[in-house]
């Protein structure tokens, strides 16, 4: 004979500014009752008035995840707007729809610290622009990936990159280099914001065309007669 069985189930509890500070899951169970708890989830978050006056109330201060005992299995705890290690990079000239806050107080995560126990633990650290860019991330070996912002445009016209004047915008990540100092490049429209051209770690080129609702109408796969010519200094 079988037992019929209800779904398992999830509590969550909600702070003043409805982020979820707790979540319970619990297990299945026998009609009528649900079965025992199996993960507990808590979370806190960012209080202080710094932030809450500047109508910030969602950043994440850490979480911790536990058994169905509470006994806790994993903690993360994250950081905002420690400039001790890497203070924000200045962009100089005009940059296009940009004022300068003059506050540090950015609600920029900086460093993301992960327990393996109670006191053992591994940190990453993020770095950014004045305009907010994150434009480095260094992992817990020390690994580094820089990530550029510097302007690169393209407007596809029969294949060829026409208008790829800088405007002085730092919009976009345009190259991202990896530990082993390989990177990605990434060139944008202007006019759209959309990635028209894309090359791998291998040097690999893919232009991507669009019509004129920004539906994409040709993505071609890498070939070696698309490589681009690398030069290393």
């Amino acid at each position: 004979m079988c037992v019929p069985e209800i779904p398992n189930e999830m509590d969550y509890a909600y702070d003043g500014y409805n982020n979820v500070t707790t979540e319970e899951t619990y297990d299945w169970g026998p009609v009528g009752n649900r079965g025992p708890r199996i993960r507990r989830v808590t979370r806190t978050f960012l209080t202080s008035s710094a932030y809450t006056d500047k109508h910030i109330f969602d950043r994440l201060s850490s979480e911790t995840v536990a058994d169905g005992s509470n006994v806790a299995g994993a903690k993360t705890e994250y950081f905002y707007d420690d400039y001790s290690q890497f203070s924000l990079t200045a962009r100089s000239g005009t940059i296009p729809g940009w004022t300068d806050p003059a506050s540090n107080t950015r609600a920029l995560l900086t460093s993301v610290r992960r327990y393996r126990d109670a006191s053992n633990f591994v940190t990453e650290q993020l770095k950014y622009d004045v305009l907010g860019n994150l434009i480095e991330k260094v992992d817990a070996l020390q690994h580094s990936t820089p990530i550029d912002f510097s302007d690169n445009f393209c407007t596809l016209v029969s294949g060829t990159c026409t208008n790829t004047s800088s405007h002085n915008s730092f919009a976009f990540p345009t190259r991202v280099t990896n530990a082993l100092n390989q990177y990605t490049t990434t060139k944008y429209n202007f006019d759209t914001g959309l990635p028209v051209v894309t090359a791998d770690l291998r040097g690999f080129e893919t232009r991507t065309t669009y019509d004129l609702l920004n539906r994409t109408t040709s993505l071609p796969s890498p070939t070696e007669n698309k490589r681009r010519t690398r030069t290393t200094m």
